[in-house]
């Protein structure tokens, strides 16, 4: 389906998501980051299949995302409701997809695809001494680097393990 596209009718989602994973492109990714594609991929097929890629629209992409959101049936199976972070992994391989669809002159454009918003990492509490003491570890040294402290640790003689950020 590459190459010069004649001028009728685009082909629908599901059939140009075979010829997306034959490219060399995507096939150079590592495997597991094509397994999660696929996955991905595979759920939005599901979904919009039947669509020709040209006629794919906001509203199409913002009713998966709800139901990504809120759990459902995809592909055959019963999914929990995801994270918006997972959500908008979802997103970024359709996104994929459409760009390469937009290659090879089987979309004009983008539809509009706004990225939910995520929630902010968990802070995570910095080691202290008295932590690794707690964990019967003791540091060896504290050092200064690149603006932040750092401790070596070292439980026995010999033996040094990462450095960790010193509260």
């Amino acid at each position: 389906m590459s190459g010069v596209r004649s001028p009728g009718r685009k082909p629908f989602f599901a059939d140009y998501v075979v010829v997306y994973f034959e490219k060399a492109k995507v096939q150079r990714k590592r495997p597991g980051t094509l397994e999660n594609e696929r996955q991905a991929i595979e759920r939005w097929r599901d979904y919009l299949g039947h669509v020709r890629i040209d006629q794919i629209a906001t509203p199409a992409i913002t009713a998966y995302l709800d139901k990504r959101l809120k759990g459902g049936i995809f592909c055959g199976r019963k999914l929990q409701p995801v994270s918006e972070r997972t959500a908008n992994l979802d997103l970024i391989m359709l996104r994929n997809v459409l760009k390469a669809a937009m290659d090879d002159g089987d979309l004009r454009e983008l539809p509009r695809m706004k990225m939910l918003d995520e929630a902010p990492p968990p802070k995570r509490d910095l080691v202290t001494p008295d932590i690794l003491a707690g964990l019967g570890l003791r540091f060896l040294t504290a050092k200064f680097v690149h603006g932040e402290h750092f401790i070596l640790l070292r439980d026995r003689p010999g033996l040094d393990f990462p450095s960790l950020p010193l509260a």
